[in-house]
């Protein structure tokens, strides 16, 4: 059985590196040309994990399968329309929590997501995945007030940090959940250092009472590639 995580294709040599000795096999995704440029190749655009499978637009698993077939992986395509235009783009960006309940964009969110939720919660941002850092079963941080107000109406412990500060290369600002992932059970991953934001102490503090292990992967910065997502096979 191995460990997969699928990363932006641009993501740095050093948390390439990073994600390999800790035993990942690391698949860079390619561009998607129906997303911007600048977030084409983020795994948060491109793949939602619900359950033991792996959700990717149909056209681009057509198109890069073998990305996913030389392994044997559990993947299906989702029909919905793609384009660069939001929400149109955010098909799979959505944030699914620990109970299977879903956080998204109402009218964008791809059918067999909401196939397989709980239950859907809307919310006015449509970027609920790259928006936010879940930390262990109930906690999380978000910049943004609609997700704040989506998860704490679950009973979520929510930090709202400042805004902006995270570079994304094509945009003004990046996210926070964009900047890394949960990597194992109670370990979650930064690609840059954490360190080096405003809300560092914050963060830390709401991750330790939730028993979350807070782990830089590199000395970069804090940057939004999209994070990644991990599988085990």
């Amino acid at each position: 059985m191995n460990e997969f995580v699928f990363v932006d294709y641009r993501l740095s040599e050093d948390c390439l590196a990073a994600f390999r000795r800790m035993g990942f096999v690391v698949i860079r995704l390619p561009s998607f040309r129906k997303l911007p440029a600048p977030v084409a190749a983020h795994p948060d655009m491109l793949i939602c994990r619900v359950g033991e499978t792996l959700l990717l637009p149909a056209e681009y698993l057509d198109a890069h399968r073998r990305c996913f077939s030389d392994y044997g992986l559990p993947v299906e395509g989702v029909e919905e329309p793609f384009s660069p235009d939001y929400p149109n783009d955010v098909r799979l960006n959505c944030l699914i929590l620990p109970d299977g309940t879903v956080i998204g964009k109402e009218g964008a969110v791809a059918r067999k997501i909401l196939e397989r939720a709980t239950r859907f919660v809307p919310c006015r941002q449509g970027y609920t995945r790259c928006s936010t850092c879940l930390f262990g079963e109930k906690a999380a941080v978000t910049a943004d007030p609609s997700v704040e107000k989506a998860l704490s109406s679950l009973g979520y412990d929510v930090l709202k940090i400042s805004p902006g500060g995270i570079p994304l290369p094509g945009y003004d600002t990046g996210f926070i959940g964009g900047c890394g992932g949960q990597l194992k059970k109670d370990r979650y991953a930064f690609f840059g250092a954490l360190s080096r934001h405003s809300d560092r102490r914050a963060n830390r503090s709401l991750a330790l009472r939730y028993g979350e292990t807070l782990t830089s992967m590199t000395e970069e910065a804090l940057t939004d590639h999209g994070g990644f997502v991990t599988f085990r096979f």
